[in-house]
């Protein structure tokens, strides 16, 4: 979706992309813009990706800056090229504590590293497909 399509979302309060192969981000750059843009998702609780196969990151667009101030839950789920949530995300929503992390059948176990971008690197890196965030 678009930037300017997602600052008018403000009352958005569930949000899940599933099954789209060919999705690379969530909010893309539109004509490459160059100024700075704000994006307050000021409701939003959930965010769900699930089953995106090209999914590279939320949004690539660097002068795009997010507040997620009530996410809680953020599940990302069979996103194998996911590396960063975003480029520019001004903190980490004050809400996410940890990622419950799991591959497969393996265990589940919990993992935060400082930040969001941080532990989806990390997640990434160790090859774990699936994880979710969550309130603890």
């Amino acid at each position: 979706m678009a930037s300017s399509t997602a600052k008018s979302l403000v009352q958005l309060k569930t949000m899940k992309v599933i099954h789209c192969d060919e999705i690379k981000e969530i909010i893309s750059n539109e004509g490459n813009e160059k100024e700075n843009i704000e994006i307050v998702f000021s409701n939003l609780i959930t965010i769900e990706l699930v089953s995106l196969k090209q999914l590279t990151s939320f949004c690539s667009n660097k002068n795009c800056k997010f507040k997620f101030p009530l996410l809680e839950i953020l599940i990302v789920r069979e996103c194998p090229k996911m590396e960063t949530f975003s480029e520019n995300l001004e903190s980490a929503p004050p809400k996410l504590q940890n990622i419950l992390a799991v591959e497969g059948e393996e265990e589940a176990k919990w993992q935060w590293e400082g930040d969001l971008n941080g532990t989806i690197q990390k997640v990434f890196n160790d090859k774990v497909l699936t994880f979710i965030i969550l309130v603890v």
